[in-house]
């Protein structure tokens, strides 16, 4: 292998699939390594939602001259040109190799394995000196990898042990949120929330609970099994009334309404059941591979890793010596992954190494604040470098902060670069950040807190950088932080250190210094439904939209805006549409006429790409075929009630 950059890239690209908005992947990104001397370095980590504006972005690109301007905008920051790129992996219609996705046990699925990577080389400098088990526990495939993707293993497990890689098939409970996600229009982590945001639960008979245990979720089959499972959950809860508490369920909780208190109760039964799931693959694991479970490090990714009170359970259980989950354990990381993999000959043979430790990869602040802050001038009162005491005497008089810093971090959560950030002394200050981001109110907001102070505040302390694990707040510390405290006592942490975050480490260190609290409130800077922002000019828009006056960029510079109430709520803007829309001269009703002539609906088109094996060979312009599609979607959409689209 030369060496150099490469990219990996977990994106469509596809004219109809473009047009028609056919959603194949979702949280689309891009990788950009170098491979010099013996170390392959991660250079840079592209989110296309951060880029876009569209939340969980799983829009095609229009084609490959929009990718590669696309590339070309990304490449400037770093000073790299496109034609410095040796490889693109990733994408069939791009790429002219595909060994890094071919060489690996064909009986699972490229896209768990590319999870797995991400797990297996994230914080750990030496693991093919370590003893790991790692699970990737996600919700399906990608059909675009391979075309047979559905046939196979959806999950894979894995024993890393002094070289030495096996992998095995893991079930995942992963579809038993999405499918809840699905019923009730509430996303898996606001499920999770909901969960233990009270404690009203309904008694279920062990009999019944073994039952549900008995469903296995390997591959293609755990989807319907999934289905049934939660639709028999619900039918059981559902039959449950207030004056069954204390025989069949404890009592109702009054703040909150009578389906959010059964959908706890749900959610509190799959959360027992994927805890079972997950610990029988530890298990199993375990006694194959006669492992030492407290000598052995724990590895997660897949969406269900950002489970935290799951992650902190097992754990706790196992006594593990230490987990490694990477921040962007969702399909944020399926761009990372395919680039491990690619580069896995070179790892595997000890040829080269890599070390990822930190989850800011992403795009930088433009430092010429003048030029970024032009458009708004009619809203700046004023533009000054200030020291961290300005800011943290700000905090102390209650403002809340937009937090701007360096790079943004990769992954789905807010880890102190592009950040809202408060104290978390104020009783008040979680009903704030939540009216602010239109979230429901009994949503948690995370703690940053200083790691040697960690032990004083939570039970049983572990370091937790990427905000991965829930711990509970001792009894005594609970009056110094309410708006970070959940309802079940616990906290969503993220554990800052000097060398993880110099600066937000210094602004937490200042604000103890001053209050005796070596915590603060930590919250995404976007509003529902939106991407975290990207920008300095992003996050001046939102602070107009949202009546907020400080901006603090790098730790070392103000921004203060007067606020206008005629701005106040009013709707975001996308961010870079053009890299994600056709070209203006395309005749898109000619296209559409000669390329879908049948006038196939949304989701018989997405079904139609989803399933290669099936119809790569099939024409939408044939009757015939066109006839089979559609028999074939609507079987489909019976026997899945959560339906086709992603």
């Amino acid at each position: 292998m030369k060496q150099g950059y490469y990219l990996s890239a977990y994106v469509c690209i596809d004219k109809f699939q473009n047009i028609m908005n056919i959603k194949l992947r979702h949280d689309q990104s891009i990788a950009l390594w170098q491979y010099k001397g013996n170390t392959i370095s991660l250079v840079k980590y592209w989110e296309l939602e951060r880029i876009s504006g569209i939340k969980q972005h799983a829009k095609a690109i229009f084609s490959k001259e929009k990718f590669i301007a696309l590339l070309r905008y990304l490449l400037y920051e770093v000073n790299i040109s496109f034609e410095e790129i040796i490889e693109i992996w990733g994408i069939k219609s791009i790429e002219n190799i595909s060994e890094y996705r071919t060489q690996f046990d064909s009986r699972f699925a490229f896209h768990s394995l590319s999870h797995l990577f991400t797990a297996i080389f994230y914080d750990n400098a030496f693991p093919l000196n370590s003893c790991i088990l790692g699970m990737a526990l996600d919700s399906r495939p990608d059909s675009q990898f391979e075309e047979d993707a559905y046939t196979r293993f959806y999950y894979t497990g894995c024993i890393l042990n002094d070289g030495k890689f096996s992998l095995f098939p893991v079930e995942s409970p992963a579809r038993l949120w999405s499918y809840s996600y699905k019923k009730f229009g509430l996303r898996e982590g606001t499920l999770m929330a909901l969960s233990s945001a009270m404690e009203t639960e309904c008694y279920v008979l062990e009999t019944l609970m073994n039952k549900w245990l008995q469903n296995k979720f390997y591959d293609e089959s755990g989807r319907y099994l999934a289905q049934l499972l939660v639709d028999e959950i619900i039918e059981y809860v559902e039959t449950i009334k207030e004056s069954d508490a204390g025989t069949r369920c404890s009592k109702f909780d009054t703040r909150f309404s009578i389906q959010e208190n059964k959908v706890s109760m749900i959610m509190k039964i799959i959360s027992s059941i994927s805890m079972k799931i997950v610990s029988r693959n530890i298990e199993y694991a375990a006694e194959k591979y006669n492992l030492n479970l407290p000598s052995t490090i724990l590895a997660l990714a897949g969406g269900f890793a950002l489970n935290c009170p799951t992650n902190i359970a097992l754990i706790e259980k196992y006594k593990f010596k230490s987990y490694q989950i990477p921040p962007c354990a969702n399909d944020t990381g399926i761009a990372m992954g395919i680039g491990i993999a690619a580069f896995s000959k070179l790892l595997f043979s000890k040829q080269a190494n890599i070390y990822i430790d930190t989850a800011f990869f992403g795009q930088v602040i433009n430092n010429n604040i003048e030029q970024a802050t032009s458009k708004y001038s009619h809203y700046i009162e004023k533009i000054e470098k200030v020291s961290i005491d300005y800011f943290v005497d700000a905090l102390i008089n209650g403002e809340i902060l937009i937090w701007l810093n360096g790079n943004t971090e990769i992954g789905p959560r807010a880890l102190g670069n592009r950040s809202l950030i408060a104290t978390a002394t104020s009783p008040t200050m979680k009903d704030n950040l939540n009216n602010i981001k239109k979230r429901q109110w009994w949503r948690p907001i995370a703690p940053l807190v200083i790691d040697e102070f960690g032990k004083l505040f939570f039970e049983n302390y572990r370091t937790s950088l990427n905000m991965l694990l829930n711990l509970k707040i001792k009894s005594e510390k609970r009056f110094l932080i309410p708006a970070v405290i959940h309802y079940d006592n616990t906290a969503r942490v993220q554990s800052v250190t000097n060398n993880s975050n110099h600066i937000l480490y210094t602004l937490l260190k200042t604000y103890y210094d001053k209050t005796g609290i070596p915590i603060l409130c930590n919250t995404s800077l976007n509003d529902a439904g939106e991407p975290i922002i990207n920008t300095l000019e992003e996050a001046i828009e939102f602070a107009l939209h949202k009546g907020l006056c400080t901006i603090c960029i790098n730790g070392n510079t103000v921004v203060k805006l007067h606020i206008e109430e005629s701005l106040i709520n009013l709707p975001f803007n996308l961010r870079n549409v053009d890299f994600f829309t056709h070209d203006t001269d395309f005749d898109l009703s000619s296209y559409l006429t000669h390329i879908n002539p049948f006038e196939l609906d949304l989701d018989e088109l997405t079904f139609y790409f989803d399933n290669p094996n099936i119809y790569s060979k099939l024409s939408l312009d044939n009757p015939t075929h066109v006839k089979k599609l559609c028999k074939d979607t609507l079987d489909y959409k019976n026997k899945y009630k959560d339906g086709i689209k992603r």
